[in-house]
């Protein structure tokens, strides 16, 4: 995990505890919202991955 990353999953989590407290989440809302974050995690860390095979192909087309 990178510094950015770091920093955006901490507000997140700082963010989910400030709605659960403010709107009085029970425990199934507040792991609700825990897998949508991880789900956003997932989702950007798997086109940061597709972006880095596309450019490590085209790198070794322009090396061919």
């Amino acid at each position: 995990m990178d510094i950015q990353a770091a920093y955006e999953f901490a507000k997140n989590m700082r963010n989910l505890a400030r709605r659960a407290d403010t709107f009085g989440y029970n425990r199934q809302q507040i792991l609700e919202a825990m897998i949508d974050i991880a789900e956003n995690y997932e989702e950007v860390a798997e086109r940061s991955e597709m972006e880095m095979i596309i450019q490590s192909q085209r790198d070794w087309v322009e090396a061919a």
